[in-house]
């Protein structure tokens, strides 16, 4: 069984994650063809005053 990490350098709201999740399953399922069943997903939201932007 696979595991997906999500990470995010903000949160955002329970609609826009759960279809995020949702798109990464069907798109593995279609492309890597796991089986459907095979659904674990973990979705990490930061603090975006913990990441930094590269220096130019």
């Amino acid at each position: 069984m696979p595991v997906t990490l999500i990470e995010l350098s903000q949160s955002i709201n329970l609609e826009d994650k759960q279809q995020m999740v949702t798109f990464v399953h069907t798109t593995m399922v279609e492309v890597l063809k796991i089986p459907e069943s095979d659904r674990l997903v973990r979705v990490i939201e930061y603090d975006s005053n913990n990441f930094y932007p590269p220096l130019n």
